[in-house]
């Protein structure tokens, strides 16, 4: 599930995805997906969520803010190379929950087209920040109490 943390200043916004049974067909989260879901695709979701909340806030300057280096890693520096070669791998294999990175990366780019400065940082997790902390209570809580399979 997700879990996202807004700083008072809304400009950082923290997330954090999980789920219970990673990459296993009795997941337990908040999405109506169903199937092998990995903690992974639950942390772009969080991302994903958080572009949405960046398009509503009225601060120019946006850092979103995970735990997640693959997150990062996906967005910062390999989508680029999997877009030259056909969302494929350096395997040949088709790039994971590339669906979900598409969209993230479309969504920033129209937040940056509207004039807003965009940043995906990563953030140690488990090391006392707050926010953090927040978020990752927040997405642990969500797949703890579902339990149904969709």
């Amino acid at each position: 599930m997700i879990g996202i943390s807004q700083s008072f200043f809304l400009r950082d916004i923290n997330t954090d995805g999980a789920t219970s049974n990673n990459d296993r067909n009795l997941d337990r989260s908040g999405s109506s997906a169903y199937g092998n879901q990995t903690n992974n695709r639950y942390e772009l979701e969080a991302i994903r969520e958080a572009t949405r909340i960046a398009s509503q806030v009225p601060d120019r300057h946006i850092s979103i803010n995970t735990d997640s280096q693959y997150a990062v890693d996906s967005l910062n520096t390999w989508k680029s190379n999997w877009e030259q070669n056909g969302w494929r791998t350096s395997r040949g294999e088709p790039v994971k929950n590339q669906e979900l990175i598409r969209d993230i990366d479309r969504n920033i780019n129209n937040l940056r087209d509207s004039g807003k400065k965009v940043t995906l940082k990563h953030i140690s997790g488990h090391s006392n920040d707050y926010h953090n902390t927040e978020a990752d209570r927040l997405a642990r809580q969500a797949a703890a109490s579902n339990g149904r399979r969709y």
